[in-house]
């Protein structure tokens, strides 16, 4: 039984999609790609994207993945955040940007050196680097288009499943006639710790974060 779920105009709603494993073709074959091409049914039409990707393994590996969370440093389900909403226009908004290791146990994990990387919204504003536990930064750019990027290098591994490093920063939201969605990319890039049976294992998740900034009328 589906229930539908109702979306405000130029607001969001979070669900979450379980992907069924299926089998691999042998015991050292790993798939380092496979699309994913999520598809929405509305009252008002289809709606799918394409350009994703996961990997599929015949043996336990890192689960690299990266999110905003709501507390720095946290690998807790709760603390993943996959939108934000309600933001204030002309408001100064603090981010957790997160790096954590979610795979069941501590043989493999994230390699030093791997990058995380920011890509702040063109019309927000950077402000500040709050914090950056675990990395070492480079200079976040503002490009032409007014969107700002910030990389930082991990310094160390990640190999327990219960840690996360988290790059902590402030940006203003903008001003908006009306509710208005952004959207925040986090992604990393590098390279496991403890290779699968058929070599190293990248590392490359991606999170787009759904802001949605409002009024001081209010949000819809």
């Amino acid at each position: 039984m589906v229930t539908p779920i109702e979306v405000a105009p130029r607001s969001v709603f979070p669900f979450l999609v379980g992907i069924g494993s299926g089998n691999m073709a042998g015991t050292i074959d790993d798939a380092q790609n496979i699309l994913v091409q999520p598809v929405v049914f509305t009252t008002l039409g289809q709606y799918g994207k394409a350009g994703y990707g996961t990997t599929m393994h015949t043996s336990e590996v890192a689960l690299p993945n990266v999110f905003l969370a709501r507390n720095p440093e946290s690998v807790a389900s709760s603390n993943v955040m996959g939108e934000l909403r309600g933001i204030v226009e002309g408001s100064t908004v603090t981010f957790n940007a997160t790096l954590a290791d979610m795979s069941s146990d501590n043989i493999y994990g994230i390699s030093a050196g791997t990058s995380l990387i920011i890509n702040i919204p063109k019309e927000w504003t950077f402000n500040n680097i709050i914090s950056s536990n675990g990395f070492t930064l480079s200079t976040p750019i503002t490009y032409p288009d007014g969107s700002t990027q910030i990389v930082g290098s991990l310094i160390s591994s990640i190999d327990d499943h219960t840690e996360a490093k988290t790059i902590q920063f402030t940006a203003t939201a903008p001003s908006v006639p009306k509710a208005k969605m952004y959207v925040m990319h986090i992604l990393a890039n590098g390279i496991a710790t403890g290779n699968s049976p058929s070599g190293t294992f990248a590392v490359g998740p991606i999170a787009e974060t759904v802001l949605q900034v409002c009024p001081t009328t209010g949000c819809p």
